[in-house]
C-alpha cells in the first residue's frame, strides 16, 4: 500500500527541498518522523539515502529523489526552487537543515533558498547570495500591538570558507538585499 504523507511528513519535505539533506535523528527531533518511516519513503522511492561524515562519524543522511521532487512540486506551494545540494553528502546541507528546522513554522514557510534570492535581489559579480533568507515581516499580538521581525539571512560556514567567501556573502547582502538584516553564520563541523 502506499504511504500516506501526513502534515509532518510535508513539513520535513520541505526542509529537504529547502536545505538539501537530514539525518534521521535531525528528522525525529525537529518534524517527528522517525527511522521507519524515512526507510519507508527510501524503499517507496520519495527519499534517497546517502553516507556522510559528521563529527568525524559515519552515518547516513536523506535528501529529496527525483519522485520527491515531484511531489513537492505538486503539493507544497512554499516551495519555488529546490535547494541546490552538493554532489557529496557534506555536514554543510545537515547544519543548513537544523538551522532551518529551527525557524517558526511560518518562517519555514516564507523562507527563500539561494535560488530564491537570486531570483528576487538578481546576481552580482564577485558575490555569492547566503544559504537563505527569510523575509522580514509583521507580527500582531493578541493585543493589537504591531511589531516588526527583521529579516533573517543565515550561512553555513564550513572549514573550507575563506575570509573572502563570507566577504562575498556580507557585500550581496549590502549591495543587493540592502535591508537590515540579522545575518547568523552557523560553523559546520
Amino acid at each position: 500500500m502506499a504511504i500516506r504523507f501526513l502534515e509532518k511528513d510535508q513539513s520535513l519535505f520541505q526542509a529537504l527541498a529547502k536545505t538539501g539533506r537530514c539525518t534521521h535523528d535531525l528528522s525525529a527531533k525537529h518534524y517527528n518522523v522517525k527511522y521507519k518511516r524515512l526507510e519507508r519513503f527510501v524503499k517507496e522511492g520519495y527519499l534517497q539515502k546517502e553516507p556522510i561524515m559528521i563529527d568525524g562519524r559515519a552515518t547516513y543522511c536523506y535528501r529529496l529523489s527525483k519522485q520527491g521532487q515531484k511531489f513537492v512540486r505538486e503539493n507544497i506551494p512554499t516551495v519555488n526552487h529546490f535547494y541546490k545540494c552538493t554532489t557529496k553528502g557534506t555536514s554543510h546541507d545537515v547544519f543548513l537543515f537544523e538551522a532551518f528546522a529551527k525557524l517558526t513554522v511560518y518562517e519555514q514557510q516564507i523562507c527563500l533558498t539561494e535560488s530564491d534570492i537570486v531570483e528576487k535581489y538578481g546576481k552580482l559579480k564577485g558575490t555569492s547570495p547566503p544559504d537563505f533568507l527569510v523575509p522580514k515581516y509583521e507580527v500582531i499580538s493578541k493585543t493589537g500591538l504591531r511589531r516588526t521581525v527583521k529579516m533573517q539571512v543565515k550561512e553555513v560556514k564550513t572549514k573550507n570558507y575563506t575570509a573572502e567567501d563570507l566577504a562575498e556573502k556580507i557585500s550581496y547582502i549590502e549591495e543587493l538585499i540592502r535591508e537590515e538584516v540579522d545575518y547568523d553564520e552557523i560553523e559546520a563541523k
